[in-house]
């Protein structure tokens, strides 16, 4: 699989879970509505593909390195202090490790 493929896939199971509208990670808005599962989509293709911060700035609406890793920190934060954050981002990270090993 292509690595920016399933960091895609990232994006959009995000936006599934979290029930925003398609596009809205890559958006520029900055209510936590939005910046909650940016900052899981950020922590998660870290964690998962070991990409460099500005490899995932870039497929995540074209930003800066230190904005990843501001958002890599805020989701590392809120993984100990919201228990729904947390839940919701191992489901994010459990639905995109299932679905990279079935297509890869």
């Amino acid at each position: 699989v292509p690595p920016f493929q399933w960091v895609n896939h990232l994006i959009v199971e995000a936006e599934t879970l979290w029930d925003i509208p398609a596009g809205s990670i890559k958006s520029k808005r900055k209510t936590n509505e939005y910046c909650r599962p940016r900052f899981a989509v950020m922590y998660a293709a870290r964690r998962m593909s070991k990409r460099s911060y500005p490899e995932i700035g870039r497929i995540i609406g074209r930003r800066d390195h230190t904005t990843v890793l501001h958002g890599y920190n805020r989701a590392k934060a809120l993984c100990h202090t919201d228990p729904e954050f947390r839940s919701m981002l191992t489901c994010l990270m459990i639905n995109v490790w299932r679905a990279r090993r079935v297509a890869g």
